[in-house]
C-alpha cells in the first residue's frame, strides 16, 4: 500500500541526535580531521535518518526522514509480501516508540502508493507487453543498478513504475509485479485527499480510495495483448491492430481530443476481439488486493456508494469484493473507459454492421453505405424542388397574358463547362435561330424583383408559353 516516504520532522532534531538506537556519521578529511559535510546521516532498517545544519540560522537543525515503511516493518529486509493498514498504523506506532516522532508535526514531502499483484503470465512477459502512455514513452527503471522494469512521468513530479518483484527479491516469485505511484510532490494528495501527515496515512477514511489512483493511471497504459492473433482478423482490422499496438502511432499523436478518441477506440477493438484481456484482470486484482489490505478489527469490507441516490438517502452501504468488483469500477466516472462491455457498440445506420473501431459520432461503416443515404436524400430533395416548380409555373401561367417580367435563360454551351446567359423581357422573347429550346437548362423570371427559377423540363415549358402568348400578340 504506502511503501517509500520522505517526512520532514524538525521539531525531532535534537531529541533524535541523542537516541541510543541510532548512529550519526560525519563526512571528514581522513588526514586533516576536518570536517567536509556538516550533514549528519544514519540508515536504520531502511530508514534514512539526516540531522542539516541551517545556513541562515544559527544552532537550527533540520531533520527529514526518508525510506521505505514496508521494508522498516520487516527489519529491512524486504518488502515482496503484502503491506496492510493494520501494518502501516504498527509501523507508526513503532517510530513514535523508538523516535519519539509525532505524527501528526512529520509533514509528507514524497510518497510511494503501491501494490504486489500476482499475474497469470511471468512479470518479464508482462512487461514485454507494455507498449507506451497515449502521450509519453516508458523508460527503463533501475533499482540497485538492475534494470527490473519500465517507468513514465504521467505528472507533475508523479510517476507510474511498473516492475518485475519477484526480480528484486531474489526470490521464485516470477509472476509477482509491483505496480507503484511516486509523488514526489504532495499537492494532488494534499488537495484530493487531505493527507499531509505521518498520522494522516493511519486514518481508514483517507487512504481507502487511494486505489484509484493507481486504476486510473494503470487504465492508460496501452499493453500489446498476445491473446488475440492478427491472422484471425480481416485486412482492416489487421491494420487497426497493428496502429494501436504500435508505439509511434500514440506519441505522434497532435493533441489530447485525438488521443482520447483514439484511447476510446482501443479499448473498444480489444474489449470485442479480447474480452478477457490481461489488462482487465489486474485491474480487478487491484480493487480485491487493495480492499484486501485495508481490513481491519470488525470489518470485513470496504463501504462504498452504491450510487449517487443511494448515497445521498441512506449513506454507505457494504460491498462484497469478489461478487461486485467489476459492477464497482463501472459505478465510478474515473473508469469511464472501462465501461465498454455494458454499453451498446453503435452500428451503421443503413446495414447495422458494427462501427465501435471508427471514430466517436461515426453513423457509416464505408463510404457505399454513407452515398446510400447522400443518393436519398439528394433524390428526395430533387423531388421537393421538382414539385415547387410545377406549383410555381401552374400559378405563372394566370398572371403571364397580363405583364411583362423579366428573363434570364441559361443554356448549354460547346465544349464549354460555364452557360450562356440571355437577358431578355417576356415580350422580347420570339422563336428563331438563337433561341434553341434543346439548350435550355434553366430560366429565371423575376416577380417583384425576387426570381423565380425552372430547371430542365420546367424552363422549356416556360419558354413554350411566353412564345405561344408572344405570337397570339403580333
Amino acid at each position: 500500500m504506502i511503501d517509500g516516504i520522505k517526512i520532514e520532522c524538525n521539531y525531532l532534531s535534537n531529541k533524535i541526535l541523542n537516541n541510543d538506537i541510532l548512529n550519526f556519521s560525519l563526512s571528514v578529511n581522513d588526514k586533516t580531521g576536518e570536517v567536509i559535510d556538516a550533514t549528519q546521516k544514519c540508515k536504520y532498517k531502511a530508514l534514512h535518518f539526516k540531522i542539516v545544519p541551517s545556513k541562515i540560522h544559527k544552532n537550527k537543525l533540520y531533520c527529514n526522514i526518508d525510506g521505505s515503511l514496508h521494508k522498516y516493518f520487516n527489519d529491512g529486509l524486504h518488502n515482496y509480501n503484502d503491506y496492510s493498514f493494520v501494518d502501516i498504523c504498527q509501523t507508526v506506532k513503532d517510530l513514535q516508540a523508538n523516535f519519539d516522532i509525532i505524527p501528526e508535526q512529520s509533514i509528507l514531502q514524497n510518497i510511494e502508493i503501491g501494490l504486489n499483484i500476482e499475474l497469470p503470465i511471468s512479470a518479464k512477459d508482462f512487461l514485454n507487453m507494455l507498449i507506451c502512455m497515449p502521450s509519453r514513452k516508458f523508460t527503463a527503471l533501475s533499482i540497485d543498478k538492475v534494470e527490473l522494469g519500465k517507468q513514465c512521468k504521467i505528472g507533475d513530479k508523479k510517476y507510474l513504475k511498473i516492475y518485475d518483484k519477484g526480480n528484486q527479491s531474489k526470490k521464485d516469485l516470477k509472476n509477482l509485479l509491483r505496480i507503484e505511484l511516486k509523488y514526489k510532490r504532495m499537492k494532488e494528495l494534499n488537495t484530493k485527499y487531505n493527507i499531509r501527515t505521518l498520522a494522516d496515512l493511519t486514518d481508514h477514511k483517507k487512504i481507502e480510495n487511494l486505489y484509484k489512483l493507481i486504476v486510473k493511471a494503470f487504465n492508460d497504459v496501452i499493453i500489446y495483448e498476445n491473446n488475440i492473433n492478427p491472422e484471425n482478423l480481416n485486412e482492416a482490422k489487421q491494420v487497426q491492430f497493428y496502429k494501436y499496438t504500435n508505439q509511434h502511432y500514440w506519441l505522434n499523436s497532435k493533441n489530447y481530443t485525438q488521443r482520447n478518441r483514439d484511447k476510446k477506440q482501443y479499448e473498444a477493438f480489444f474489449n470485442k476481439y479480447a474480452p478477457q484481456t490481461i489488462k482487465k484482470k489486474i485491474l480487478y486484482s487491484i480493487v480485491d488486493k487493495w480492499q484486501d489490505l485495508m481490513k481491519h478489527k470488525n470489518r470485513n469490507c470496504i463501504d462504498f456508494p452504491q450510487d449517487k441516490k443511494h448515497h445521498k438517502k441512506t449513506g454507505l452501504y457494504r460491498i462484497p469484493t469478489l461478487e461486485y468488483r467489476w459492477d464497482f469500477l463501472h459505478n465510478y466516472p474515473e473508469f469511464e473507459n472501462l465501461k465498454t462491455d455494458k454499453k451498446k457498440h453503435p452500428v451503421c445506420v443503413v446495414c447495422k454492421t458494427d462501427i465501435s473501431d471508427k471514430k466517436s459520432g461515426s453513423k457509416y461503416c464505408s463510404k457505399k453505405c454513407r452515398n446510400k443515404i447522400s443518393n436519398k436524400k439528394r433524390t428526395q430533395k430533387n423531388k421537393n424542388r421538382i414539385k415547387k416548380e410545377i406549383e410555381n409555373l401552374n400559378k405563372l401561367k394566370q398572371i403571364l397574358p397580363d405583364n411583362d417580367f423579366y428573363l434570364k435563360i441559361y443554356k448549354k454551351q460547346i465544349d464549354k463547362k460555364d452557360l450562356k446567359v440571355n437577358r431578355k423581357k417576356q415580350s422580347k422573347i420570339k422563336k428563331g435561330k438563337k433561341l434553341k429550346l434543346q439548350k435550355i437548362v434553366k430560366v429565371q423570371i423575376f416577380i417583384n424583383r425576387k426570381p423565380k427559377t425552372f430547371t430542365t423540363r420546367r424552363a422549356k415549358e416556360l419558354i413554350k408559353i411566353i412564345l405561344q402568348l408572344n405570337k397570339r400578340t403580333e
